[in-house]
């Protein structure tokens, strides 16, 4: 059985978790559950005892009843947020106003997180990312269901002051 267990840390930084925890092997770390809410903290996915990837992870072991006190996770320093402009046009090159973007987190291989925003009235948007963090970003029809076909996926430039990305929504049949 895999046990999912989470807490916050408090104004110094410790953390205590709620409840007697289960035997067995851990795994420890911040964000490790990717961002349900689709904000992305300024910090790195980081596992105990301070790494940044999963293989690299040291497995915490519990005993039955087994209190510990001594596990530190340090976090690495906060990252950079910057801005990059887009904007979303349809297949003719109409702007495509109000459209659906999302935003994709990428970490160890995967999407971690997905964030929805929503093109202005000129197809533009801004995305809030974080240097050092991998990105892609679609746009999606506004209103419409299930299947229906969204713009391919653009990877994020990881440096500010990149050109515009621009995302082409495939005009849909009625």
């Amino acid at each position: 059985m895999r046990h999912i267990l989470h807490t916050k840390t408090n104004a110094e930084g410790h953390f205590e978790f709620d409840g007697p925890i289960p035997p067995g092997d851990y795994l420890l770390g911040f964000r490790l559950l990717g961002t349900a809410d689709g904000e992305v903290l300024p910090y790195p996915r980081t596992y105990f005892p301070g790494v940044a990837f999963k293989a690299q992870a040291g497995v915490i072991s519990l005993k039955e009843g087994e209190h510990r006190s001594d596990i530190e996770l340090r976090l690495p320093p906060p990252l950079s947020e910057y801005s990059v402009q887009g904007f979303v046009v349809w297949s003719d090159g109409r702007p495509a106003p109000g459209e659906a973007i999302y935003l994709g987190l990428l970490e160890e291989g995967e999407t971690s997180g997905i964030k929805t925003l929503q093109a202005d009235d000129r197809g533009h948007f801004t995305l809030k990312v974080y240097e050092g963090l991998y990105y892609k970003v679609s746009a999606y029809p506004r209103g419409a269901s299930g299947d229906a076909p969204q713009s391919p996926w653009v990877e994020v430039p990881q440096t500010p002051g990149a050109k515009p990305i621009k995302l082409v929504l495939p005009i849909l049949k009625k």
